[in-house]
């Protein structure tokens, strides 16, 4: 149904929003963040922060933020994301999605202290991906 694809397209959401970000900016894969503590709980903290938003929207995921990195952490395993994949092509990496969370949370006055400052360092990683990847043009 397509409720049940939006649920699954949600949690994914939730999953590029923090795991392909601190991949890129750092090289690790879902099981270096996972089972590294302070990156794990930067994860669980950019997760709440946008749960916090998505409920300011109306909307509340199936599944609990400690469910969704556990899920990561048994299934998902030494996966390279495609950001980080991206990275070391030395291509541009997508940007959208953790700049739409930043600006939607604006919008509703919700704070993201964790989810803006990744966001920032991911902006500057792409900034310097795109002038490498012009300069050799």
């Amino acid at each position: 149904s397509s409720l049940k694809s939006f649920r699954t397209g949600a949690l994914k959401l939730l999953g590029n929003l923090t795991f392909n970000p601190i991949s890129a900016l750092t090289g690790a894969t879902v099981a270096d963040i996972t089972n590294y503590q302070q990156a794990s709980d930067l994860c669980r903290d950019m997760m709440l922060e946008a749960e916090q938003v998505a409920k300011q929207l109306g909307c509340t995921l199936r599944v609990s933020v400690d469910r969704r990195l556990q899920r990561a952490r048994d299934l998902v395993g030494d996966h390279k994301t495609s950001m980080l994949q991206d990275v070391e092509k030395g291509k541009p990496i997508e940007v959208d999605i953790l700049n739409g969370v930043v600006e939607v949370a604006s919008l509703t006055r919700s704070q993201i202290p964790a989810i803006s400052a990744i966001a920032k360092c991911t902006n500057l990683l792409n900034h310097v991906l795109e002038k490498n990847t012009k300069s050799k043009l």
